[in-house]
């Protein structure tokens, strides 16, 4: 029975990493080594921190709770459905899942003799993404036994050859001014915090489907695999930051995010490199994708409870990721920087507040946290400064102050009985 549930906990960790580490997590830390330079280790621990480490605690939040919903549930019914759903929207369909395949076409086909096109080749992509979907009991035991292993033969590859031969020397001075919010405004278009509220549905399923029925067994073993896919997605990213950090003397700012991980890895790995990094980045970006049309597919068939719906999802949303994801990344980026900084914070307050007892007072402080992390984070979306505290202003994390101040007004907010 241990060594069952060993393996589980390895299998469903691999798939947890897989999951997340996608499009964003390839491109986002060897371009925040390249602004960084000499303080690629302060910038690595911003971005990993308001990325992975809040995903991680994300889903022991989600785990705890039990379900993604009652993390939700301070909010009142109606609020919680149409926040989930935004967010499901934005992590599947709208952002997320078409990045993938832009990101593995531009970096692994664009240019070479197997460029097809755009568009041609999201659909081949998202034919292979809907075939490996349409199965939601198979989609974890696809994504940890199969295609991890290769994801992570790759990136091996890629990180010891740059560790043992850097590509150049790191230069004396960063390239930007506050390297800290560079990395916390990066965690945030990675979309792993956010992911995690969607993705330990499918993570939770699969454990259940594998006999962990009751909740003190499933917690334990979904917190551990949290712990494997954390581990493996710090060395990773580490090594990734570490990378962008030593052509910072060979590079501007001007080169985009994907021209730069091409460029090290032709460094690196030479021509045949760029077979390589189109394996690595169809395997990563793949995983997410069927992670994400999974989740989201799986999370709106319990809304209108029909049967085959799940099947109808999956097809939809493939279709309009495959029309989206024709924009390109640096676009589909833009577009989606300022949805995702209003988003953000609020679901880091929920998952920050899922920890504490689930009582009336900390439901009711809960929803004002929420609000304050919302209304803060919508007027700096529009350009306004609500500086209160310049070190968390620095940091990019300003909408803690509102959020904490209605947060503790809300829990001292006398609660009415209702004695009928």
């Amino acid at each position: 029975m241990k060594n069952k549930q060993r393996t589980d906990t390895l299998v469903i960790g691999f798939a947890l990493f897989s999951m997340f580490f996608g499009a964003g997590n390839v491109i986002f830390p060897p371009y925040l080594g390249l602004q960084a330079g000499p303080q690629w280790v302060i910038a690595f621990g911003s971005y990993f921190i308001m990325d992975i480490g809040l995903a991680m605690v994300g889903v022991l939040a989600v785990v705890k709770c039990s379900t993604a919903e009652e993390l939700l549930k301070p909010l009142g019914k109606v609020v919680s459905v149409v926040f989930f759903s935004v967010l499901t929207l934005c992590l599947g369909p709208m952002f997320a899942v078409p990045r993938t395949a832009a990101t593995t076409y531009e970096m692994g086909f664009l240019g070479t003799p197997l460029d097809i096109g755009p568009r041609i080749f999201a659909v081949i992509f998202f034919v292979i993404v809907f075939l490996l979907s349409i199965r939601e009991s198979a989609v974890v035991d696809i994504v940890g036994k199969v295609l991890t292993p290769v994801l992570l033969i790759g990136l091996v590859i890629l990180i010891v050859k740059g560790v043992v031969s850097p590509l150049g020397s790191i230069v004396e001075e960063p390239k930007v001014d506050n390297i800290i919010s560079y990395g916390v405004e990066s965690g945030y278009q990675a979309m792993d915090a956010m992911g995690s509220l969607l993705l330990t549905l499918v993570i939770v399923s699969s454990a259940m489907q594998k006999g962990y029925t009751d909740e003190k067994s499933r917690s334990k073993v979904v917190a551990a695999a949290a712990l494997i896919a954390g581990g493996i997605m710090f060395l990773v990213y580490l090594g990734l930051t570490y990378l962008g950090a030593t052509v910072s003397g060979t590079y501007d700012l001007s080169i985009t995010r994907v021209n730069l991980v091409i460029s090290i890895v032709h460094g690196l790995l030479g021509g045949g490199g760029r077979v390589i990094i189109a394996i690595v980045i169809a395997m990563a970006c793949l995983t997410t994708a069927i992670a994400l049309i999974s989740s989201a597919s799986t999370f709106f068939a319990s809304l209108i409870k029909k049967k085959g719906s799940y099947e109808v999802l999956v097809t939809v949303f493939c279709i309009f990721s495959c029309i989206t994801s024709t924009m390109g990344v640096e676009s589909i980026l833009n577009f989606a920087a300022p949805i995702l900084g209003i988003i953000y914070p609020p679901v880091l307050t929920l998952i920050i507040m899922g920890f504490l007892p689930r009582t009336d007072k900390v439901f009711m402080a809960t929803r004002f946290a929420f609000a304050g992390a919302l209304i803060a984070s919508i007027i700096e979306t529009a350009g306004s400064n609500l500086t209160v505290i310049p070190a968390l202003a620095n940091m990019g994390i300003n909408w803690i102050v509102p959020a904490f101040i209605l947060g503790l007004i809300g829990f001292f907010i006398p609660i009415r009985k209702n004695t009928n």
